[in-house]
This record gives structure tokens, C-alpha cells and sequence, in this order.
């Protein structure tokens, strides 16, 4: 398979909710082409999906370094940090969503949850 058929049958497996097989479409995309945004994007939402949080905030952290300025991520990559329990990282992804889009309602969802726990 090339990368559009590996990402293709990524995307596939993701939205029939097979976790396990979109995560190793993507890792076989990402062998090939380790900088390829859109799987790194689909691995972590597959990571999400199988509930590994750890791996989750990982391939979302290595896709905020290609992509940094890439705020509709922001706020993905602050519920892995809460899930995480990384309460300070989150809020600091949660801020930068805001200066992106100061009305994402799942960012300021995000910074209450975080608000609610330590209260």
C-alpha cells in the first residue's frame, strides 16, 4: 500500500471504531514517512480510542512540533495532559487554544474540569 491507501484504510478502521488496526495502519505510515501529519493526527486519536492515554499525549505532543501553530489541536492535546494527570501542561495547552479560538467551549470545558478537581 502507498501513504493515501495506508492513511485511507487508517481513517476506515478509526471511524469503524477498530482501534488496534487504525493504530497500525498509521505506524506503518509513519515508518515511511515519519513527519506525515495526518497520521501522527490519527495515531493519537486511535491511541485515544484503545484508552492509552500515555501514547495518546505523546503522538500529540511529537505533532504540535511540526505543527505548532495548529491551535484546533491545542485543546486535544490539554485532555491528554488531564488524563494524564498533568494539570499544569493541560493549562498551558488549554491558554494556547483560547488564543487560537477564544470561544472553544472544549478548551474553557477543559480549564473548568481542571478548576472543579483542584477546587
Amino acid at each position: 500500500m502507498d501513504l493515501h491507501d495506508l492513511i485511507k484504510a487508517g481513517t476506515a478502521a478509526r471511524k469503524a471504531r477498530n482501534f488496534r488496526a487504525a493504530a497500525d495502519l498509521y505506524l506503518q505510515t509513519l515508518t515511511v514517512d515519519p513527519c506525515h501529519a495526518q497520521a501522527l493526527k490519527g495515531l493519537a486519536d486511535a491511541y485515544r480510542g484503545l484508552g492509552d492515554a500515555e501514547h495518546c499525549l505523546e503522538t500529540w505532543e511529537r505533532y504540535l512540533t511540526l505543527r505548532p501553530g495548529d491551535g484546533s489541536v491545542q485543546t486535544r492535546v490539554g485532555d491528554a495532559c488531564r488524563r494524564n494527570g498533568k494539570g499544569k501542561r493541560a493549562v498551558g495547552h488549554y491558554q494556547a487554544a483560547l488564543r487560537h479560538d477564544p470561544l472553544d467551549r472544549y478548551a474553557l470545558m477543559g480549564l473548568g474540569d481542571l478548576g472543579n478537581c483542584e477546587g
